[in-house]
């Protein structure tokens, strides 16, 4: 027979969610999608069913043939942790595109656990002490890293991201920060929940959201235009395809910006050497603030580096969030 409507019932944890499907004219062998408008709310379980019943407002079926059965690779983040990653991009690249579109699909899919970094190179939104310090990390534009590890495509920041996010930090981290006239001074507090030993470092880092800029120099070179290259479609929808090979300042907005980074790249050394569960540290950093900046898009962003280089941990605070905490 024809179906006409039925429900499909995602089976999870002890959790049902249901969709009711009507409307619908299915001959024998059409077939049809459903999109699950209800959020389905994951655990550590591995184990999911889906089946379909009521179809056609209760025709009689057997649904041990109508289920389906799958088994999920759960990824369960690390409490606190927080994974950072460093894009090497600039206006002038056209291949760039590609790093910011990977970046905003990281946004979109790990918000919370993920703090996305773009270092500028020979454009005006450098900063040169970090261009110049992430230039020994990468081999071209646009380039990754993840938590200070190898470099790598933008494209497959995902892979190293899942790989990141279920590895214990040694410490959490929280910014609290004070502005006197341009001054910016962040305290950063650590609470070891491992024991460190060893050269461990500190960086504080200044991030600027939603970036705009007037001129040619915020021209973004696209080589993705005319679809030569294949299509570069971002999260809203939009295929670079589609745009010109040198979009305008107008139709550009810049995201995660890099406006400053102290005491340097490599960061400054902890003042211990040797820290035990339930040690706390407090480091302070010092900023210039540009008056052209927006701080309603300005972040401050902190870095745990270990022994060997790597971001054991980082912490993210919106600037005005920063200077609330102080107030408290």
């Amino acid at each position: 027979n024809d179906i006409n409507s039925f429900d499909v019932t995602y089976d999870y944890d002890t959790m049902l969610v249901t969709e009711n499907i009507s409307g619908l004219n299915l001959t024998t062998m059409s077939s049809y999608t459903v999109d699950f408008n209800n959020p389905i709310t994951l655990s550590d379980s591995t184990n999911a069913q889906v089946y379909i019943s009521n179809i056609n407002g209760g025709q009689a079926q057997n649904t041990s043939d109508d289920t389906l059965s799958t088994t999920l690779n759960i990824v369960v983040p690390a409490p606190g942790k927080l994974v950072v990653g460093e894009e090497a991009t600039g206006t002038w690249c056209g291949w760039c595109p590609r790093g910011a579109v990977a970046q905003n699909f990281m946004d979109q899919d790990y918000e919370g656990y993920w703090q996305g970094i773009a270092v500028h190179n020979g454009d005006p939104m450098t900063d040169a002490t970090y261009d110049n310090g992430i230039a020994g990390y990468i081999s071209g534009y646009p380039s990754g890293i993840v938590d200070r590890g190898s470099v790598i495509d933008p494209s497959a920041f995902s892979q190293d991201f899942l790989q990141r996010i279920v590895i214990p930090p040694h410490a959490m981290i929280d910014n609290v920060a004070e502005i006197n006239g341009n001054t910016l001074t962040v305290s950063v507090c650590l609470d070891f929940l491992l024991p460190v030993n060893g050269t461990w470092r500190m960086a504080c880092t200044l991030v600027e959201d939603s970036v705009t800029g007037t001129g040619p120099q915020y021209y973004q070179a696209n080589s993705y235009s005319g679809g030569g290259s294949g299509s570069l479609v971002d999260v809203d929808g939009t295929d670079w395809a589609n745009l010109p090979s040198n979009v305008p300042d107008n139709q550009m907005i810049y995201r995660h910006v890099a406006r400053a980074i102290s005491p340097s790249f490599l960061g400054g050394p902890l003042a211990s050497s040797a820290y035990s569960i339930g040690d706390s540290e407090n480091l302070t950093f010092t900023f210039n603030l540009d008056p052209s900046w927006d701080l309603s898009q300005l972040k401050i962003v902190s870095m745990l580096f270990d022994a060997n280089g790597q971001t054991d941990n980082a912490g993210s605070t919106k600037f005005y969030d920063a200077i609330k905490l102080n107030l408290k």
